[in-house]
């Protein structure tokens, strides 16, 4: 079969240019090559019915900000009566609603029922649903990243270490897609997958918690130290605890650590069930990773019902007298079958069930403690006040940093630069 993997990824091509979605390279590495996959990543590519047209089966991944598109290319597929997939985090927690727009949902991760939808396809006899146990870690495919050539990324280095989270945070549905348990990828195949590279100077860890579990963090880190790569990841801020980590991860190339500090207040940490955070000091663990050499990625969510007015500036003058290298601000997005989505549904708060909307630059729910009109202006304050001409010439020249740090930091910047121009309008008039 002739099958094509599309991810609806609107019209960003800027920020959509950094890192591919992983999910196609899994699915390409799943499949046995009397099969031929093809990838079309729409920020780049319109999809048309003559595209489609080509091939015997589609499968569409379904993020909740890009679902309304998603079905529209689901509705194409059953217009010309072509079998569509989809699958995605939106399409879990939704799976009825996706449905009503494709032939078929994967709910979760594919490794173990992907081989089953072939199988069905090549029969004529798919089913509604397909669900089965979480991927062990022995079963971790290698992802086929040639998948990616046709478009240009800033990386396709990309190696997954951790499935899983224990933390179960209102926000967010890592726990609840992935599982409380941490499900670590083999050592040996992470080592084998970085030898195929073959540029190793631009790499990205998928992973919500590189550090999540510290002794095997630090075998990682032992088994890459040689390969010289330069390397960036999420983690989470237990890596404060042991500097032996911090140093390890140095010495293997580390260039940034991505954070979600989400609140500087106890309360709204303790509100959001991140108390994992509160008992963290977190200029000093921007302080000790700096000392290191490398640079911090911190993200903060306003619009909890303990932020208010306030919140806004006390964030930015902790963010920028910390020196943190990359803060970002971001209004609270409640993602349908979370149990923020839940509450503030039964509270009547949810403004508007157009996930399009659910991309950071809307907001789409009424906050407590303030008008959407405050809200909107102390997020655009916050954006543009740390990425001041000012501010972004600080930060650069503050500590050295090398010459290949300098220059990495210089698409990220502009990334940011175009988010703030992208997204202020709809802040400033608080579309909804």
């Amino acid at each position: 079969m002739n099958i094509l993997l599309v991810h609806p990824g609107g019209n960003d091509k800027i920020g959509s240019r950094m890192i591919p979605p992983l999910w196609p390279s899994i699915i390409s590495s799943l499949t046995p090559d009397n099969h031929r996959i093809d990838f079309l990543y729409t920020a780049f590519e319109k999809i048309t019915e003559k595209k489609i047209g080509r091939y015997d089966a589609v499968g569409i991944s379904v993020p909740t900000a890009a679902a309304n598109e998603a079905y529209k290319i689901g509705d194409m597929c059953r217009e010309l009566s072509i079998p569509s997939i989809m699958g995605g985090i939106h399409a879990f927690v939704l799976p009825d609603e996706a449905k009503k727009h494709c032939d078929s949902v994967l709910l979760g991760e594919a490794e173990y029922v992907w081989p089953k939808i072939l199988n069905d396809l090549e029969n004529k006899c798919l089913k509604p649903f397909y669900k089965d146990k979480l991927t062990e870690p022995k079963d971790f495919p290698t992802p086929d990243l040639s998948i990616y050539d046709k478009y240009w990324f800033y990386t396709t280095n990309m190696v997954e270490t951790v499935r899983g989270c224990p933390y179960d945070c209102e926000f967010c549905g890592a726990t609840m897609y992935s599982g409380r348990r941490y499900r670590y990828k083999p050592l040996e195949k992470i080592v084998e997958e970085i030898k195929k590279w073959k540029r190793k100077n631009r790499v990205f860890f998928v992973n919500t918690n590189l550090a999540a579990d510290i002794k095997k963090t630090k075998e990682i880190m032992k088994a890459i130290k040689d390969f010289n790569l330069m390397w960036w990841s999420a983690c989470s801020v237990n890596v404060a605890e042991d500097e032996k980590l911090i140093k390890m991860m140095s010495e293997g190339g580390c260039s940034h650590l991505q954070f979600g500090f989400e609140s500087i207040s106890p309360k709204t940490l303790k509100a959001m069930n991140k108390t994992q955070n509160i008992k963290v000091n977190y200029k000093k663990l921007v302080k000790k990773l700096h000392d290191y050499n490398i640079d911090v990625v911190a993200s903060f969510v306003f619009g909890w019902d303990t932020d208010d007015e306030n919140t806004f500036k006390s964030t930015l003058d902790f963010a920028l007298d910390a020196d943190i290298d990359v803060p970002a601000y971001f209004p609270l997005i409640p993602f349908p079958g979370t149990r923020i989505f839940e509450r503030l549904k039964s509270q009547n708060r949810i403004l508007t069930h157009d996930w399009s909307k659910y991309n950071g630059a809307h907001i789409v729910y009424e906050p407590k403690n303030m008008t959407v009109e405050k809200f909107a202006e102390g997020l655009v304050y916050c954006w543009e006040e740390s990425y001041s001409l000012k501010n972004i010439c600080y930060k650069t020249m503050s500590r050295h940093r090398g010459l290949k740090k300098t220059i990495i930091s210089l698409p990220v910047f502009l990334c940011i630069k175009h988010g703030i121009k992208r997204f202020k309008p709809y802040w400033r008039t608080c579309q909804t």
